[in-house]
């Protein structure tokens, strides 16, 4: 079954209907490197009012664009790319792993360590690792460490045999 926006039209990914203060249409994009590389603005009035006119300028303008930018897009599903080296924020050290409370079903906190990645489908996926059951914080985070590890070599093993290409950032 096809995806469909608010006006019922078939959902194109990067042409984006707006309706505000005065501005109605569609806005079509171009993404580059996660970078916007061409956006123009499809107005219903350039098109007597017509929504569905403007949408569909807009998708043939997109792929006209598309092809003046080579190189694949922001959401290229042919490449897949993981990270090495935690960003800044990261407070474990760990990327994809990160320390909070969870509140079971009695309300009780517990303190827990999460390991979290995303699977060969594209789906979020994640594991809680509790200090009392892993001999405290140390061994908590070690676990969700490995289990992460674990999981991403997983994810990159199927990725591979599916023939998409892997890209390892550092």
């Amino acid at each position: 079954m096809t995806k469909v926006d608010r006006a019922g039209n078939p959902k194109t990914r990067c042409v984006t209907r707006i309706d505000k203060r005065g501005t109605h249409g569609y806005q079509a994009r171009v993404y580059r490197n996660h970078k916007t590389v061409y956006t123009k603005m499809f107005s219903d009035g350039r098109f007597d009012g017509d929504a569905e006119a403007a949408y569909i300028a807009a998708i043939a303008d997109q792929r006209q664009a598309e092809k003046r930018f080579p190189g694949g897009g922001k959401w290229d599903r042919g490449i897949r790319r993981f990270y090495l080296r935690p960003t800044r924020r990261s407070k474990t050290g760990i990327t994809g792993v990160h320390l909070t409370q969870y509140s079971g079903r009695f309300g009780k906190s517990r303190p827990v360590a999460v390991a979290t990645w995303t699977d060969a489908d594209g789906d979020p996926k994640m594991q809680r690792f509790f200090w009392d059951e892993f001999g405290g914080r140390a061994g908590a985070l070690a676990e969700a460490k490995l289990y992460r590890q674990e999981m991403v070599a997983d994810t990159i093993r199927t990725l591979k045999a599916r023939g998409v290409k892997i890209v390892l950032i550092d």
